[in-house]
């Protein structure tokens, strides 16, 4: 068996990878091979923020979104503002606020992150504070 990673272009399906289930990988980073879309990774950050019982229960997402331990839930580092996000080993963010109704995510790939973290968290802080400034001004709130 194999699986296949599938995408329509035009009209036309077309494969974008393929994976035998014989062959041996061995994946140094904790994603493991996991492909997706910054908008597809945004639709499933909505799910958490609207929590309106469609994909996954109310109660799933209360349960994901309650601090578990210091600072984290289930799958989310959770903020004093009530927003959560999850960040990747490549400096992949991607983060929700269910208050203003905002989800984001920032897809960068920084292979040298012993070294680059510093950058990559600037970046990632950088991009939040933008749509967050953005998303007031569109919200008709006041700028701080």
């Amino acid at each position: 068996a194999r699986e296949v990673v599938r995408r329509e272009v035009g009209g036309e399906a077309t494969t974008d990878f393929r994976v035998d289930p014989r062959w041996r990988m061995n994946m140094a980073m904790p994603d493991g091979g996991l492909f997706a879309t910054p908008a597809d990774v945004v639709k499933f950050t909505q799910v958490f923020v609207r929590n309106d019982g469609k994909v996954l229960s109310k109660e799933s997402v209360q349960t994901m979104l309650t601090e578990q331990v210091p600072s984290w839930g289930l799958g989310w580092a959770l903020n004093k503002d009530g927003s959560f996000h999850h960040t990747g080993s490549s400096g992949t963010l991607t983060w929700g606020n269910p208050r203003t109704g905002v989800a984001g995510a920032l897809f960068c790939q920084i292979q040298d992150y012993k070294t680059k973290a510093h950058e990559s968290l600037m970046l990632r802080e950088r991009f939040r504070e933008a749509v967050d400034s953005a998303t007031k001004t569109h919200r008709g709130e006041t700028q701080r």
